[in-house]
């Protein structure tokens, strides 16, 4: 439903909707090992079982992919794609192709520990070159968005989303900023367009630029989606006047819209 909801908010035109078959954990150093200990018969049996599970898999996913998008404007304007290797490699990093990215921000194992995230995901956000949305474990409606606006050039990043693609109608938007000497004016001259646009908008400025500061101002305004900037490249996020780390994306439960330049 975050795929439908940010469809919906940039006007796109179809839904890709992706599953990464990871075949890694098949390939020759496993075949070996298994073929050593019980032979080559009973492991070709064995990968015939996968297999067919898998297939299994794939039916259960594009089932629930249709029974979700029924009720929607989407139910004929998606494709159900399966993509093969691993997962930081078979799905494009950079985007070509696709005009913003959705998925989610846990790892396989996030039942078992809450504060696990994707293997892939910092990999992944280092070379995106669009958008990305990194959803939370349920839906809710969003109608609050909260915007960090940095004391740096990222907060270009930001508004650039809002004034390129984003449809604000019917949302409150927080610009939550960490300048010293007020507001700039760009960001100020902005602010007419996204009230005729729809939007309300609250200014407001954070005491500090630190992960903690940020979530507890999302916390405080009971906020539904959170924007910040980030730069391709380094670290894992760029988005404050420090480099944000994994607790931000750790500790905040609502969708994070990553937003990087697309020169």
């Amino acid at each position: 439903m975050h795929a439908v909801w940010l469809g919906d908010r940039v006007g796109a035109q179809r839904l890709i909707v992706t599953h990464i078959a990871d075949v890694s954990k098949y390939q020759v150093p496993v075949v070996n090992e298994l073929g050593a200990g019980i032979g080559l018969q009973p492991c070709n049996g064995l990968f015939s079982e996968i297999h067919k599970q898998e297939q299994d898999l794939l039916e259960e996913l594009e089932r629930r992919v249709k029974q979700v998008l029924q009720e929607t404007p989407w139910r004929d304007r998606f494709d159900f794609v399966v993509g093969r290797g691993r997962p930081s490699e078979a799905l494009n990093p950079s985007g070509v192709g696709y005009s913003h990215v959705v998925f989610g921000k846990r790892g396989d194992s996030f039942s078992y520990d809450q504060e696990h995230l994707g293997a892939n995901l910092g990999r992944f956000l280092r070379h995106a070159q669009v958008p990305c949305l990194l959803s939370s474990r349920r839906w809710e409606p969003i109608r609050k968005v909260a915007c960090v606006l940095a004391d740096d050039q990222k907060w270009r990043f930001v508004m650039d989303v809002f004034q390129r693609d984003l449809d604000p109608t019917g949302l409150q938007v927080h610009l939550m900023h960490t300048f010293e000497d007020g507001i700039p004016g760009e960001i100020e001259a902005s602010v007419p367009g996204l009230q005729r646009a729809g939007a309300e908008v609250l200014i407001e400025k954070l005491q500090g630029s630190k992960d903690e500061t940020v979530i507890e101002a999302v916390q405080r305004i009971r906020a539904d989606l959170l924007v910040i900037g980030a730069s391709r490249g380094g670290h894992l996020f760029h988005g404050l006047g420090t480099p944000i780390g994994k607790s931000i994306i750790r500790d905040c439960r609502i969708p994070i819209l990553l937003c990087q330049s697309r020169d």
